[in-house]
């Protein structure tokens, strides 16, 4: 099925939601106006099988997708809660997310322990050297905490936690990627060009699969979101491409 023409039919004529069954009543109309409308051409496309290692590397790199997304929005959340439950601590850090600040805030089960953490187990967290520690130390001789942190403190300590169980599996994925990648060959060859890194590499050849599903290169610029350019440009002029 090609999505993009089903796509442009639904954006003329709407449905209610999307569904399979609305999905298969709209293809069923497609399919009958095929001899009248140019949104009907060519409603079945055969579908190419991709190379396992680029199915695999789909699974991957959809799955740190939403592991990244995750750990953006308990970030965000856990930044206001500090904020709120114990202002200037923030400031210890230039981000958030940095590990020796989850390490600490993760150290004791409650803030007032952390205020009261004696300095030899400061000392032991893993990643406080000694201009975290000194900035640590006169944290804990000035903090003040709102009333919220008999509540608020554990929902901040679990989602320091849970950031550094997102950040050790992003990782751990990154890893499985970066053993993929040399496998694909469209993978290798996106690495190749300048700026594209492993996430970007490996995503994009995920999502394409096989260069042998898209006739043209308009038709794949289209696919990844890019607009055909003209002649002059020398790139994507919708000739047929001689894909590798």
């Amino acid at each position: 099925m090609n999505n993009l023409k089903l796509a442009r039919y639904k954006e003329i004529f709407p449905s209610p939601a999307k569904t399979d069954a609305i999905d298969a009543r709209k293809i069923l109309e497609l399919m009958r106006l095929r001899p009248l409308l140019p949104q009907a051409k060519d409603i079945l496309n055969e579908v190419m099988p991709a190379p396992q290692v680029n199915h695999d590397m789909k699974l991957l790199t959809r799955r740190r997708r939403q592991l990244v997304n995750e750990r953006s929005m308990v970030t965000d959340r856990m930044y206001g809660n500090v904020q709120s439950i114990a202002p200037g601590l923030i400031e210890l850090t230039g981000s958030i997310s940095n590990k020796w600040f989850l390490n600490f805030l993760t150290s004791k089960p409650s803030f007032d322990q952390l205020m009261r953490m004696h300095s030899r187990s400061v000392e032991k967290i893993k990643g406080v050297g000694k201009v975290y520690f000194e900035l640590i130390r006169r944290w804990q001789k000035s903090a003040i905490l709102s009333t919220d942190v008999m509540m608020m403190g554990d929902m901040v300590i679990e989602d320091a936690q849970r950031i550094l169980a997102l950040t050790t599996n992003i990782k751990r994925l990154g890893k499985q990627l970066d053993d993929l990648l040399p496998q694909s060959q469209l993978a290798t060859t996106i690495a190749s060009i300048t700026g594209f890194g492993l996430v970007c590499s490996t995503e994009l050849a995920a999502e394409i699969g096989t260069m042998q599903r898209f006739a043209t290169e308009a038709s794949l610029a289209r696919y990844i979101g890019i607009a055909p350019l003209d002649n002059s440009s020398g790139v994507f002029t919708g000739t047929k491409p001689e894909f590798k």
